[in-house]
């Protein structure tokens, strides 16, 4: 998607990798990971393969760092644990993803399969937060569920 939305949130997602990282990285690797923030939690499995290909010919050479949550993901795992959940790798990537993309958009929709996870993503990511809410990088979330119809 290259609508003006899209765009825009992309620029956003690469401002405050900007702001955040100031000039210890080179201008490719933030354009590039605001470019895998915004949209590797929209694909599939299967195109992931080709939106990493597709990135990989336009910035040839520029090798991603890995990306620090640091306490982040210590307390995802502690929050999952305790909801009684098995904190697995894919499902606190999906977290992350998920936080991600509340960073840089102001709506958001999670959409799948029924007992995918999604209800239990967004309880793990709302209370982990809670936990490490420092008013800065992490800060606390209230989540309120609507009735879709009523919109």
């Amino acid at each position: 998607d290259f609508g003006m939305r899209a765009l825009k949130s992309i620029l956003v997602r690469a401002g405050a990798l900007r702001r955040t990282y100031g000039s210890t990285r080179s201008e490719s690797i933030l354009a590039l990971s605001a470019l895998n923030d915004v949209n590797l939690p929209k694909f599939t499995a299967n195109d992931i393969p080709l939106f990493l290909g597709i990135t990989g010919d336009l910035f040839p050479g520029v090798e991603m760092p890995p990306s620090d949550y640091g306490v982040l993901i210590v307390q995802l795992e502690g929050s999952a644990c305790g909801l009684g959940l098995q904190p697995k790798e894919s499902f606190v990537r999906k977290c992350i993803q998920l936080w991600e993309t509340i960073m840089v958009r102001h709506g958001l929709m999670l959409v799948g399969q029924t007992i995918s996870g999604k209800t239990e993503v967004e309880n793990v990511l709302a209370a982990a937060l809670a936990a490490v809410a420092d008013g800065e990088r992490y800060l606390p979330v209230q989540l309120h569920k609507i009735n879709p119809k009523s919109i």
